[in-house]
């Protein structure tokens, strides 16, 4: 995936979430090309300074994290506008973004703002409109910097709406870094209750087995009305 980072910025222009940079270092495995791009509240006359400076901590910040690509901050009225703007516009040919990397929202039931939450959605749905897939790492403070190493464990891919191999490929990629390469994959897939699971389980197993990929293969039974939540 060509890869659209988003980053938010602190009151002191720093990355406030550096390790999405960190994720996208370690999803591309130092191969290709990143976008990170950020939004600056505010006008253009008055805030260019405030962006070259937040682009050049950026750019620092990438160098860091070995994150090949380039950036770009933009100053709007609203964050979310300047959000949808960088969807539509950042890069230039076959150097465009086909995935987007959203940070999920933090503190928004305790923001002095009671619509805080609409930047979040408001993004997810221009995602969708732009035909991009979306990446929202939930507990990114959480996740394994570059110096650490899984020794062990597993990557789940709960494989419920099949709409092709992009839930395969992201921890395909991830275990080419060697943070993640001892992990191993487990995939789960859904089936009704009238389901033939042994056979899903089978197909399932061949079809891995046609991409090329080592991964333990789980099928959970549940009923419609339980899956249905899931799939929308």
């Amino acid at each position: 995936p060509q890869l659209l980072v988003l980053l938010k910025l602190d009151e002191d222009l720093h990355v406030k979430y550096p390790r999405l940079l960190t994720f996208a270092s370690q999803l591309k495995a130092g191969k290709g090309l990143t976008i990170v791009g950020s939004v600056i509240q505010g006008s253009f006359l008055e805030s260019y300074g405030e962006a070259q400076a937040a682009e050049q901590t950026i750019k620092n910040m990438m160098d860091i994290e070995k994150v090949k690509g380039f950036c770009q901050v933009v100053v709007a009225s609203k964050v979310r506008e300047g959000l949808a703007h960088l969807i539509q516009s950042c890069g230039l040919g076959g150097m465009r973004h086909n995935s987007v990397v959203l940070g999920w929202p933090y503190g928004w039931r305790q923001s002095e703002d009671p619509r805080a939450w609409k930047t979040f959605i408001d993004t997810v749905r221009c995602t969708t409109a732009a035909h991009l897939a979306l990446l929202v790492p939930k507990n990114i403070a959480f996740y394994p910097s570059n110096h650490e190493r899984y020794l062990d464990g597993h990557i789940d891919v709960w494989w419920i709406v099949h709409d092709g191999g992009m839930l395969m490929l992201l921890p395909f990629l991830l275990r080419q870094h060697k943070v993640w390469k001892k992990c191993r994959m487990r995939i789960f897939t859904v089936a009704q209750m009238d389901d033939n699971s042994i056979q899903m389980k089978k197909d399932l197993a061949i079809f891995l087995y046609h991409l090329r990929l080592e991964a333990e293969v789980e099928v959970v039974e549940m009923h419609n009305s339980d899956i249905s939540a899931y799939t929308y």
